[in-house]
């Protein structure tokens, strides 16, 4: 090699060097964000299939109620107040009026004692308002030693 084929670049190196390039980066915020929510919900989604493997035991110290030998109300959802059956079902014609139901709860409650029937069972649907079945729970309250019993059922009524 001769002495003139040399830049000045390579003077004072051995070997020629190599052009600089920049260093390659990559930006890992997105790619740790990911790997946080995937923890999420892989933590989430274990948790809920384990709750649905739990079999709960049974009710060691309370017995069904005697529907035979109790008061049953149904209650329903409405517009804007609860419809109230006498008996167990959609049977009859429904009381929407707050004090109709209070009376008509009250009766057949007092009848029921009367016939030596104890239990009361209100049913009321799954929409229906808290406000609603307390005020049906009163009224079946007023009847001395009547013992009431509630069940929520899972269809929301018409």
């Amino acid at each position: 090699m001769s002495e003139s084929s040399h830049t000045a670049a390579d003077e004072g190196t051995l070997l020629p060097q190599k052009k600089q390039v920049d260093e390659a980066t990559f930006d890992i915020t997105a790619m740790i964000d990911l790997v946080f929510m995937m923890n999420i919900f892989f933590m989430v989604t274990s948790i809920a299939s384990a709750l649905s493997e739990i079999d709960l035991p049974t009710a060691q110290y309370a017995v069904a109620a005697d529907v035979e030998n109790s008061v049953t109300i149904t209650m329903t959802t409405g517009s804007e107040v609860a419809k109230v059956f006498i008996g167990d079902g959609e049977v009859g014609t429904p009381l929407t009026e707050p004090e109709d139901q209070t009376q008509e709860v009250l009766a057949a409650v007092d009848a029921g004692r009367a016939a030596g029937k104890h239990i009361v069972i209100i049913k009321a649907a799954k929409g229906v308002v808290y406000r609603d079945i307390a005020r049906v729970m009163a009224a079946a309250a007023q009847v001395e030693d009547a013992k009431i019993n509630l069940a929520i059922t899972e269809m929301d009524g018409p």
